[in-house]
């Protein structure tokens, strides 16, 4: 074999060497795409949860606004219930005032009233049983 036909034959060896890397990349590259892609969709999709996510949370920023609305109201109704609860106490107190005031000083009063209405009721039945007989 010549030198040519052997630079030749090494050539030839070469280019198929090369096409046979060449045609290695192409693969690798379609992998490597094919990879992109499906990160792509990933990210997408990763994306779209994340605004989903966003979402949620704005809702929920918006209900623990109004659960404070609604818990301050609820704070205030409790003031006005505490507030009526003691003025209720004071008008009980008042009451048990006025009560016994009626047992100590008007009760005795009544009492004695009756007491001499029946004696005069009494006196005057007796009275007309004695002019009866």
């Amino acid at each position: 074999m010549t030198t040519e036909e052997q630079v030749r034959q090494q050539l030839k060896k070469m280019q198929r060497e090369i096409q046979e890397m060449q045609h290695d990349m192409n693969k690798q590259c379609e992998q490597m795409i094919k990879q992109c892609e499906a990160i792509g969709k990933q990210q997408k999709e990763i994306s779209k949860q994340c605004e989903a996510i966003g979402k949620q949370q704005k809702e929920m920023s918006k209900q623990c606004v109004e659960i404070g609305k609604q818990q301050e109201e609820m704070n205030k109704q409790h003031e006005e219930l505490m507030s009526d609860q003691a003025t209720i106490k004071s008008y009980i107190s008042i009451l048990a005032e006025d009560q016994r005031m009626m047992r100590d000083h008007y009760w005795p009063m009544i009492r004695n009233t009756a007491l001499e209405s029946h004696k005069e009721e009494e006196s005057t039945h007796e009275i007309t049983e004695n002019h009866e007989s």
